[in-house]
């Protein structure tokens, strides 16, 4: 990746390209920023500011999310269990019990 604006477009931000370059920060920085320093450079828009600091934390990691991945959901972490569900059918039961009680 050569640059930051390079990054921003490829994430669909182009047009803050030049505030980011404006402002100093390259890719180095990229992972240092907090919603509140997004919020400094002009990123106003909420669902904006979310979606950078995900993508920010996929470039911290060293993967990309999935292009048309859903990134709201948190991945899934714990233990599987079995469950076993039992279906009865009680409509008839009242009449059973007065049967059985007579």
């Amino acid at each position: 990746m050569a640059s930051v604006d390079v990054w921003l477009t490829e994430h669909g931000f182009a047009h803050y390209a030049e505030t980011f370059a404006e402002n100093g920060v390259d890719l180095a920085l990229l992972p240092e920023l907090t919603n509140e320093d997004l919020k400094d450079l002009g990123v106003n828009r909420l669902a904006d500011r979310k979606a950078l600091l995900k993508a920010i934390a996929g470039l911290a990691e060293g993967e990309e999310p999935v292009e048309g991945a859903s990134t709201a959901d948190p991945p899934l972490t714990g233990e599987r269990r079995q469950v076993t569900v039992l279906f009865a059918d009680l409509a008839g039961l009242p009449s059973l019990l007065v049967q059985v009680g007579t």
